[in-house]
């Protein structure tokens, strides 16, 4: 961590004079390239609401475990958070993958297109 410091001291940079925005520009620059392709096979994998269906459980598990007066409502959160997103998964009954995956409904205008 000391070499990154290092180097972080070096540039010219204004911002990086604080501890915590040489540990934020290491952590963006570790990211950055995983979100690329981890945000890539989201959306081509069809699941780009997913996750934001993934946070609005969690917060809702926060909110029924402050309700029901659970000491850490964190649990409620980590227990609600993947059953929710996954029960409408379950409940929608998404066509599997492989063939004939591309043409296994109408198309929106109604022509019969596929997806």
């Amino acid at each position: 961590m000391s070499l990154w410091y290092a180097i972080c001291d070096a540039l010219p940079l204004e911002m990086l004079h604080w501890d915590f925005m040489k540990n934020a520009f290491l952590a963006l620059l570790l990211m950055a390239p995983l979100f690329g392709i981890l945000s890539t096979m989201i959306v081509t994998g069809h699941m780009s609401f997913f996750s934001d269906a993934l946070g609005h459980s969690a917060f809702t598990g926060i909110a029924i475990g402050s309700i029901f007066g659970i000491a850490a409502p964190t649990w409620a959160a980590v227990g609600l958070g993947p059953a929710k997103p996954a029960a409408i998964h379950r409940r929608r009954g998404f066509p599997p993958r492989g063939k004939g995956s591309d043409s296994s409904g109408p198309h929106p205008s109604g022509t019969g297109a596929g997806r």
